[in-house]
């Protein structure tokens, strides 16, 4: 034969044109669907011949007359020997790795796809397009995925004309007929949520210009290159706080709780000044520490203890009524939390947005009390899906928080159980308001 198989790897891609001829049925691929290659020898090209991929239809490749003629063996049935899956769609992807492996993609392998397939296709916009049409692509994608409200919100922000009762796709290409400094903030917003700092030092070094210093000042400078203003005064979304330790300091995630209220050890509880001044004389660290409800702490004993043992600790309860000093303190010295408790605090939005960023562990928050919540939280939570993404149970009891806004949460994050009412008296007397995927249960705690 003059085609003699060498190796085991196989070649998955979309055609790039219509000029391959399948070499199982000998007719031609179709540009653009998904044929399958083989790098083989044809041994009467020269004296040591060539080597060269011959392809088949994706029928035609898993179909009897190619295994009956080329000598399939158990490489078919190996992932790893399939180069090029991780380019294609999702639903192509999921379809390939059923014929490979007899069984679907699980969650967590969809998702790493759905990442690699965005960052593909991210760097090769970064890669191809001058500066301008990067700009107004992110900001094409960024308004795709925003509600119809908030885009007339930033029509009216920025003074654009449009028709009356326009459509969303309408009101869309009005914004990206915009001049880059007429909507240098939206401009900056989009850099920011869908661009990496690298993306962004790819184009000013084609342009010639500096890569040094933050985010922020490597997106200014390219939408400088474009016209926008040096630092638009309204450019309020700068990028999300971070955790103090970086993923692979903190090891992997693995759940520690298995449930809500799971007790970990070494576990402390302290309910006095003598008993921190006796934990913080410990050589060991508590994984799980309860600060007591009758124990008003003060900000040093809270700070000193945080900066001793927060780095490991899993679970922090504090029924105490801690006030927003507390905040920043959880956010930049307990990384790994998994449960964090918290009673009657007087915590804002603000709050607890940057401890949900600074803690991405957090499987169970429990924030009940002073009522300071109010929608920013529940935007944030309901739009920003890397933000509290291992979150399991979220209680908002005695929270002010609007309904509506809750529903609308709750069909974003369907897999988050959502706690809201009203403790009551006694915990007895107490009405609860539990949601799952939107829907809701009521019933007494």
């Amino acid at each position: 034969s003059l085609l003699q198989e060498t190796m085991s790897k196989y070649q998955v891609e979309y055609s790039k044109s219509s000029r391959a001829l399948c070499q199982t049925c000998q007719t031609k691929i179709d540009k653009s669907s998904i044929r399958v290659g083989k790098m083989v020898h044809f041994a009467n090209i020269g004296e040591m011949g060539r080597m060269g991929l011959v392809w088949n239809h994706y029928t035609c490749f898993w179909g009897p007359q190619y295994k009956s003629g080329n000598g399939w063996s158990d490489c078919v049935n190996n992932w790893a020997n399939f180069e090029g899956i991780d380019q294609l769609n999702i639903e192509d992807q999921k379809m390939i790795h059923h014929q490979i492996k007899g069984l679907p993609m699980d969650d967590d392998a969809i998702e790493e796809a759905e990442k690699k397939t965005e960052a593909a296709e991210a760097n090769a916009v970064f890669t191809d397009s001058d500066p301008e049409t990067i700009i107004y692509t992110m900001i094409n994608k960024h308004l795709d995925v925003m509600k119809v409200p908030d885009i007339k919100e930033v029509i009216k922000t920025n003074a654009i004309e449009c028709g009356k009762k326009p459509k969303k796709a309408d009101m869309i290409k009005v914004i990206l007929d915009q001049s880059v400094s007429k909507i240098s903030s939206l401009a900056y917003n989009s850099l920011n949520k869908h661009a990496t700092a690298n993306s962004l030092k790819k184009i000013l070094k084609a342009k010639g210009q500096s890569c040094a210093g933050t985010k922020k000042d490597l997106i200014v400078r390219v939408l400088q290159t474009c016209g926008g203003v040096d630092a638009p005064q309204d450019m309020s979304i700068a990028a999300p706080p971070a955790p103090a330790l970086s993923s692979k300091e903190m090891g992997p995630d693995e759940d520690l709780l298995g449930e809500e209220w799971a007790r970990l050890q070494p576990y402390v509880s302290v309910g006095s000044k003598e008993a921190v001044k006796k934990l913080l004389e410990m050589k060991s660290a508590p994984r799980h520490l309860k600060i007591d409800d009758n124990f008003s702490i003060q900000f040093e004993d809270f700070k000193d203890l945080m900066t001793s043992f927060g780095s490991e600790l899993i679970v922090l309860e504090a029924g105490c009524g801690l006030d927003s000093w507390a905040a920043p303190i959880i956010a930049e010295h307990c990384p790994r939390l998994q449960k964090l408790y918290l009673e009657s605090c007087r915590f804002s939005d603000k709050d607890l947005i940057r401890i949900g960023y600074c803690c991405p562990r957090i499987r169970y928050l429990s924030v009940s009390g002073s009522g300071n919540l109010n929608t920013k939280f529940l935007k944030n939570f309901k739009e920003d899906r890397s933000f509290l993404k291992k979150l399991i149970i979220l209680d908002l009891t005695d929270q002010s928080c609007d309904f509506t806004q809750l529903e609308k949460m709750s069909k974003a994050r369907k897999s988050v159980l959502v706690r809201n009412g009203e403790s009551g008296d006694g915990w007895k007397n107490g009405r609860s308001m539990n949601m799952k995927g939107g829907k809701f249960q009521f019933g007494r705690y």
